[in-house]
């Protein structure tokens, strides 16, 4: 086992967290399967990029006062290399998983004939752009039918690209300081990309001013479901709508897992996921998280509560 260090936390390795989540729970080892090749190639290749990845650019004040986030209006042509990297590496675990074989090439051949580049693709997910992406799976789809390969679904390309992305982006936020300061951040977007949060946390416990002194923990961030960054909120209200009537927010609790939650807001009928990392030992990979609540999305939905934050998991590609 190893872990893994980063300005913001302490976790444990992908490989060894979701050996401890299907220890737990037997029930989820078919689907660690499936996704470990995935997540395992995104820690090592953000493993790699670290040493070379460019930085971040600061974040004006008065940007981060109004509550516009760091990368909006960034081209992203800063990563392209990086991206290109992410590329490369991602999508023969990406074509497997999506069994889309031929992918990257398709890609590749567009960018060249284009001049696209692969910031070019990538930036629609930073921008919310979904008419793009299925712009983009339409010419891909031109593409292809010469070489009689399966259709281009939007919904599947767009998860192909996140995960090119996300690792470049993660490698990059992971370089910032302490989320405490980015202040009173109190958007229910990620401060950095802009893009929805995964889940929310709250704090393990963490050595104070002396080794033998450990503060409670227990202050509650959200994280980021692309660039993988986590900000400070309020515990005490909806991160969603911002409501802190405690009479309209409901805690559902895991059975057998009290550190594991489900959030609803009776105001907007919506729901977030929480873990209180405080019961964990060691914290676990926090891109393993979402993956791991999977069954509490499912309570959720049988309750007819929707999603605060769309994320990868609570929204997979339908076939």
């Amino acid at each position: 086992m190893h872990t893994r260090t980063s300005a913001q936390l302490r976790t444990d390795s992908v490989r060894s967290s979701l050996q401890r989540l299907c220890q737990e729970r037997p029930a989820y080892q078919q689907l660690a399967d499936v996704f470990a090749p995935l997540l395992e190639c995104a820690e090592l290749l953000r493993e790699e990029l670290a040493p070379t990845c460019p930085a971040l650019p600061p974040h004006a004040q008065t940007l981060k006062g109004q509550g516009i986030p760091l990368l909006i209006g960034n081209d992203l042509k800063t990563w392209d290399q990086a991206l290109d990297q992410s590329l490369e590496r991602m999508a023969p675990v990406l074509e497997t998983l999506l069994e889309r074989p031929g992918l990257e090439a398709l890609l590749r051949d567009q960018m060249q004939r284009s001049g696209r580049t692969p910031a070019d693709l990538v930036l629609p997910l930073l921008q919310g752009d979904e008419a793009a992406i299925k712009r983009l799976a339409t010419e891909l789809e031109q593409d292809r039918k010469d070489r009689d390969e399966p259709a281009i679904d939007p919904g599947r390309l767009g998860f192909f690209l996140h995960h090119v992305l996300s690792p470049v982006l993660s490698t990059a936020a992971a370089m910032l300081p302490e989320p405490a300061t980015w202040g009173d951040w109190k958007e229910p977007v990620c401060p950095v990309c802009g893009c929805l949060p995964a889940f929310a946390s709250l704090s393990p416990r963490e050595p104070a001013h002396t080794e033998q002194i450990v503060s409670g923990g227990g202050r509650k961030h959200l994280h980021c479901g692309l660039c993988g960054h986590h900000w400070r909120i309020r515990r005490d209200a909806c991160p969603g709508c911002g409501q802190a009537d405690s009479e309209q927010r409901e805690l559902l609790y895991a059975q057998d897992a009290a550190r594991e939650r489900i959030e609803v807001c009776r105001a907007c009928n919506g729901y977030a996921l929480c873990v209180d990392l405080r019961e964990y030992d060691p914290v676990p990979a926090l891109e393993t998280v979402p993956l791991a609540l999977l069954h509490l999305d499912m309570v959720a939905r049988e309750r007819g509560l929707r999603p605060l934050f769309r994320s990868i998991w609570n929204v997979l590609p339908q076939d």
